[in-house]
């Protein structure tokens, strides 16, 4: 059967970059493609050969790439990593197969642990856990700041929920380039600086898909949904003991409907000041406002990538419809792809491709969700901890009655001033200057309650005594 077969005059073809695959014939049949901003992509393949024994652990994790032809003959990539590689059945001699490919990133989902990442920027935490992965490819371009973080907790989760809570919150998105030798993860917090889709980015618009013209689109839906209309947040610092807060309103215009309130409570040590609480404020709005209005097409351009912007124009790549360039500029959300080489088709079927996908204007701002691809911790019930210090001394502790600790659950400590940050210690009387104080010694085991559950929020609640420490 595969002698006859050609994969140069195929829309797709099937490689293994790092020539490591099966010896066995491998052919693409079929793709199924959903990639999104802010997640992982899936492929899904069928794949042909006849042989039908290959050995899975053969495919099993290896890079994988399809290769489509566009209508120019520029190829457009689909690389990833083969998650799942399965006989499907035997068809008339040959051996179908289904092949699943995601991205490096997706292999974060299998480890999970308990770390602290001390006095660390989110772009420097976000490179040590990668470093981790052998098969880590990326770039980060972050342009709203980026402060150090003094004490950052993973808490009995995945690298992947991890990292991702933490992106979210912090307003940032990825997208992956694809290449014949790999895929990189680009991650940011600025989506207007996009680039444009390859080749020409204006796509013209067939409400009638009667054109036999390539790279059209042939269905156009915009949506516009109601949404919150103003955040709010509050926080307090003890170091300045007055609630903070701040407000965003939305640019959304809708109709007779009130700009309604999302009011969150960030904690304590939530922002330190009322400027970096505005641009927290800002952030959430820009992902609520993101959401307002959104549009969803079909087309068969096979230029249509996440991350990347086109021009809508008109049946005429010359006309453009009135109004400013911008407003016809749109990011690309979601696409879903779907090609078939046909090669089951005894009759010789041709080709096929189309995609559906969302989209915003480009000149709107877009950050994932707090929650969109990622689950918040929140710490149920206490830990105990163990106080540390210097060698040779017996209390440490500052100007504000803190004292460090050593997480129990924490491997990488190593039970001295640097194993956390400052600690807050509880006491049954606190006023100016009086009060009562009892001090925690270094070796002292204490109960730790997480503020708000949040396991980068520990406090000192009491003190226990233990079979190296025993009650008088």
């Amino acid at each position: 059967m595969f002698s006859i077969l050609n994969n140069a005059t195929r829309l797709m073809k099937l490689t293994f970059p790092r020539n490591n695959g099966p010896q066995a014939t491998l052919l693409i049949n079929e793709l199924i493609a959903d990639e999104q901003l802010s997640s992982d992509f899936t492929f899904t393949l069928q794949v042909l050969s006849d042989d039908a024994e290959i050995a899975l652990k053969d495919v099993q994790g290896r890079m994988v790439c399809v290769e489509l032809i566009r209508d120019d003959h520029s190829t457009r990539y689909f690389n990833g990593y083969c998650f799942e590689f399965s006989l499907q059945k035997i068809d008339n001699g040959t051996a179908v197969y289904q092949m699943v490919l995601k991205p490096w990133l997706a292999l974060l989902r299998l480890r999970t642990d308990f770390y602290i990442f001390h006095n660390q920027t989110l772009a420097e935490i976000t490179k040590e856990v990668f470093l981790d992965y052998g098969t880590a490819s990326f770039d980060i371009k972050i342009r709203d700041g980026d402060h150090k973080r003094t004490f950052t907790a993973q808490y009995d989760e995945s690298d992947y929920n991890f990292l991702h809570r933490h992106w979210e919150e912090h307003g940032l998105h990825y997208w992956y380039e694809h290449t014949a030798s790999g895929h990189r993860l680009m991650l940011s917090d600025y989506s207007m600086t996009a680039e444009p889709i390859d080749g020409n980015p204006a796509i013209p618009l067939h409400h009638d898909g009667g054109s036999n013209e390539f790279d059209k689109i042939s269905n156009w839906q915009p949506q516009r949904s109601i949404v919150s209309g103003k955040v709010s947040y509050s926080s307090f610092d003890f170091k300045s003991p007055t609630p903070v807060m701040v407000t965003d309103t939305s640019t959304h215009k809708q109709g007779d409907v009130h700009k309604i309130e999302v009011y969150r409570y960030h904690g304590l040590y939530g922002y330190k000041d009322s400027a970096m609480g505005a641009l927290i404020a800002k952030r959430r709005m820009e992902q609520i406002d993101a959401s307002g209005k959104t549009f969803t097409a079909t087309s068969d351009s096979r230029y249509i990538k996440p991350g990347r912007w086109f021009r809508l124009t008109k049946d005429s790549l010359s006309q453009s419809f009135q109004g400013s360039t911008t407003e016809y500029e749109f990011l690309i959300l979601r696409a879903t792809h779907t090609a078939r080489n046909n090669l089951l088709n005894s009759e010789g079927g041709e080709a096929y491709y189309s995609n559906t996908f969302t989209c915003l204007r480009r000149n709107v701002r877009w950050r994932p969700p707090v929650g969109f691809n990622s689950q918040v911790v929140k710490v149920q019930g206490v830990d105990t901890a163990t106080v540390v210090g210097p060698a040779g001394e017996e209390i440490y502790t500052d100007k504000h009655g803190r004292i460090k600790i050593q997480f129990h659950w924490d491997r990488m400590g190593q039970h001295d001033e640097k194993s956390s940050c400052w600690v807050r210690v509880m006491t049954p009387w606190a006023d100016k200057n009086f009060g009562m104080i009892s001090l925690p010694r270094i070796g002292t085991e204490v109960v730790i309650q997480y503020l708000q559950g949040n396991p980068d929020r520990p406090l000192v609640v009491g003190q226990l005594y233990n079979q190296r420490h025993m009650p008088p």
